[in-house]
């Protein structure tokens, strides 16, 4: 893991060449720093909670759709999510490494793991991805109506100006 970890930190660093030697070092210094953060958060779990938690949508819908369904392939679902999520992690890594060191300084960024050092950090860190599944969960009951009501005032609008949509 940490191999991989470094070998997708090398791709950023080297997108971001500097020909400054004190560049080069502080780049170094932040490469290290998204790498020790990545294993702070437990970054491999949060990609596998997602990819359960995307199979568990889509099993949903299936089953929605198609009642009949059985469990075997409702199961070979999670299956196909988790290799698909695993085969997309290092671009997933990347492009965390990327945001990461894009909107971080090195301050910052070390900063943020002492915070998830703590015992509160670390809580935010099991208890974060519980919130994004559950939100998720959450979304489409809630689209439903947000979308009707953006679309009927988005409508009237368009209508004042002479426009049917």
């Amino acid at each position: 893991m940490r191999s991989l970890i470094f070998a997708i930190i090398a791709v950023v660093a080297t997108s971001f060449m500097m020909p400054a030697v004190h560049a080069q070092t502080a780049e170094s210094e932040r490469q290290k720093l998204v790498v020790e953060m990545f294993e702070i958060m437990g970054y491999e779990q949060i990609i596998i909670r997602l990819s359960e938690t995307v199979a568990k949508q889509v099993s949903a819908q299936i089953k929605r759709k198609a009642p009949t369904a059985s469990d075997k392939l409702l199961a070979k679902v999670g299956t196909i999510y988790g290799e698909e999520f695993a085969a997309m992690r290092p671009e997933l890594m990347l492009f965390a490494g990327n945001f990461l060191s894009k909107n971080f300084t090195i301050d910052e960024l070390k900063q943020l793991m002492t915070f998830y050092k703590t015992p509160v950090g670390q809580k935010g860190i099991k208890i974060m991805p519980q919130m994004t599944q559950e939100m998720m969960a959450w979304m489409p009951s809630v689209m439903g109506r947000f979308q009707g009501r953006a679309l009927r005032r988005i409508h009237a609008l368009a209508k004042e100006e002479g426009l049917e949509l």
